[in-house]
């Protein structure tokens, strides 16, 4: 943290900041046009500086017609992210300048003109666009530099200091070895029974007996696909047919539980659904090729980066934070 003097100097840099700010002729139609909301270490946030970033949120948030309770607590949550944005940002500033980090406005010119070919904009559309989101060109430049100066600074903090070792990757590999192994997949078809429309109890117990009565010639012997043809007669009335291959995490629940025990040839007992009465007969099973620690090393090596530059930059933000002085003003 800031020495205790370094901290007493800001914080009577902070008051006569504010009593310049402040102090107003005592006539009453005189107004408050300004003042400061953030000081962080020497430098300073103006309340015009977090109205010109809120204008166009601001705009959106009164297009939404919300009810007056709503608006505000909305306004006032966006108020306190794009304060807390604009501190975390002038910290990042103050530490580039520390470090000599800068960008260019060259720099700032091939980010924008590689934004308008991304987005398929050219100037003018592009102004209009952010005419109608009520952001100027120059605070847009201004995002634009704030960005680079960013990934430029965490580029130098934090990415450049993180080694992923092939020991990482190869724990990961045998901790998440589920995830890269081949997937079983299980071929099914079925018979339906449907209920009469608002079937009463007796009519759902006759087409209860009559499915009864075909896993019984099942079990006898007769196959599952013949089954299938004979409950698509008239005097039955049934469905059946081929659903293809499945993994059982794109089945539903209770049948991913039955199927993941049952071996080829088996088939379910009778299960209720909106229509009428189902059972599934499990064809055949199919293992799918896995990948191996080569195939995904990569994928690995990237996941893992990844993780550890979002530990590092919230730990550094976090120093960053603690050995600055900051105070927010209501």
């Amino acid at each position: 943290m800031m020495s205790c003097m370094k901290k007493n100097c800001l914080t009577a840099l902070f008051s006569t900041l504010l009593t310049l700010m402040t102090v107003v002729p005592s006539f009453a139609e005189t107004e408050l046009v300004d003042r400061i909301v953030a000081i962080v270490n020497t430098d300073v946030i103006m309340l015009s500086e977090l109205n010109e970033k809120m204008a166009p949120i601001l705009a959106k948030i009164d297009a939404a017609g919300l009810p007056d309770e709503q608006r505000e607590k909305t306004i006032y949550k966006y108020r306190e992210d794009i304060l807390n944005t604009m501190v975390s940002s002038l910290l990042v500033e103050q530490e580039s300048e520390k470090l000599g980090v800068k960008v260019m406005e060259g720099e700032v010119d091939s980010y924008l003109e590689r934004f308008k070919q991304s987005s398929h904009l050219t100037d003018e559309a592009l102004r209009a666009q952010l005419e109608a989101d009520g952001i100027s060109m120059d605070l847009f430049r201004n995002q634009i530099h704030d960005t680079i100066l960013f990934q430029k600074l965490k580029t130098t903090e934090v990415d450049s200091k993180i080694v992923i070792t092939d020991k990482e990757v190869q724990d990961y590999y045998n901790e998440h070895i589920d995830q890269y192994e081949g997937k079983k997949s299980y071929h099914l078809r079925y018979i339906l029974l449907p209920y009469p429309e608002n079937a009463t109890e007796e009519q759902k117990a006759a087409v209860e007996k009559t499915m009864g009565e075909i896993i019984a010639m099942f079990k006898a012997g007769e196959s599952f696909p013949a089954l299938i043809e004979n409950v698509s007669n008239e005097k039955i009335g049934g469905s059946g047919g081929d659903l293809g291959f499945f993994k059982a995490g794109d089945l539903t629940k209770d049948l991913s539980e039955k199927v993941k025990i049952m071996k080829p040839g088996d088939i379910t007992e009778p299960m209720t659904v909106d229509l009428g009465l189902q059972i599934f007969w499990l064809e055949e099973t199919e293992m799918g090729e896995g990948a191996s620690l080569e195939d995904v090393r990569q994928e690995i090596q990237d996941l893992l980066y990844n993780e550890e530059v979002k530990h590092k930059y919230e730990k550094w933000v976090s120093e960053l934070e603690d050995n600055s002085y900051v105070k927010i003003i209501r």
